[in-house]
């Protein structure tokens, strides 16, 4: 199956981090992305399950909408996750990442993982690999 990997680093401790994934339909084959973004995902979707994956183990996020694309929004605590889509028209697929301050205190490397559970629609699993790096 594929899947799309997106690569960040941050410095530990740092504050207000905003992401961006792109999320890439399927073929209707279901073989493969078609290079086209899916635009039909919502922060308060059911059947949208992002995880966190560390060390000390997964974590499954509470998914939060944002208010305003492009200025940080915090997630009301450490288990949630502010996300959504950044323009339907000009930006299909691209999608906007809100993080908790307190995602980032340890070093280590971060898994955000964006999976679909719904049948009804086909996008390929994302990625989001996050390093901690030293202060």
């Amino acid at each position: 199956m594929a899947q799309n990997t997106s690569y960040i680093k941050v410095r530990r401790k740092q504050r207000e981090v905003i992401a961006w994934v792109f999320i890439e339909q399927f073929s209707s084959t279901g073989s493969g992305g078609t290079g086209k973004g899916y635009e039909a995902l919502a922060d308060n979707d059911a059947d949208l399950q992002m995880t966190r994956s560390r060390s000390g183990g997964n974590t499954t996020y509470n998914i939060q909408g944002i208010t305003t694309i492009g200025t940080y929004q915090a997630p009301t605590d450490g288990d949630r996750i502010r996300f959504d889509l950044v323009q339907d028209a000009g930006c299909p697929g691209l999608y906007e990442l809100h993080f908790h301050n307190d995602e980032f205190e340890d070093e280590g490397r971060t898994v955000v993982s964006i999976e679909d559970n719904a049948s009804s629609r086909r996008f390929c699993p994302t990625h989001l690999v996050i390093d901690i790096e030293k202060e």
